[in-house]
């Protein structure tokens, strides 16, 4: 007699995927971190570099609900408040060119979140609210979430491309 499984207790994503997935938001917030260095100067031109870099942090620690507990950075985060709450309601406007890529890594962070057993309705909540999640974007597939992480990752820079492959002629 074959064992028939309900698709309900199958999860979207094999355990192994998981630490793939991770990766792959990961670079997302990398290449995010870089695009705000480029773009929050013209915004704060009497802001140092220092600041910026830290704005830009927070600025990714807010978009994905991962705060850095660091008490230097905590310290940051209570003196520039004000400065970060401006920055996070232009997020839409700043990011509007990686909205695709931020759709699919918000996505697919709440996702693995909830493969281990934590589902934070709020991360997708706030990325809407800030015009960074395109609705109607379809759910990544992982391998197209990779796929498009690499390709961004690669025109950024960040990302070596890959080798073609040998032709064995």
């Amino acid at each position: 007699m074959s064992e028939q499984r309900d698709e309900r207790e199958q999860p979207p994503f094999d355990s192994k995927l998981l630490p793939i997935l991770d990766e792959g938001v990961q670079m997302v917030k990398l290449i995010t971190f870089r695009e705000l260095q480029r773009t929050l100067p013209g915004h704060h031109p009497e802001r140092d570099r220092r600041v910026i870099n830290l704005l830009a942090g927070a600025l990714i620690n807010e978009l994905f609900l991962t705060p850095n507990a660091e008490d230097s950075f905590q310290q940051f985060c209570r003196q520039y408040q004000s400065l970060i709450d401006r920055e996070i309601e232009r997020l839409g406007d700043t990011l509007q060119k990686l909205k695709p890529l931020l759709t699919d890594a918000i996505r697919v962070q709440f996702l693995a979140d909830s493969q281990r057993g934590f589902e934070n309705h709020a991360l997708l909540e706030q990325a809407r609210t800030l015009g960074i999640l395109d609705i109607e974007r379809e759910v990544p597939m992982p391998a197209r979430f990779i796929h498009l992480v690499r390709l961004v990752g690669q025109a950024q820079g960040i990302l070596a491309p890959e080798p073609a492959a040998e032709n064995g002629d």
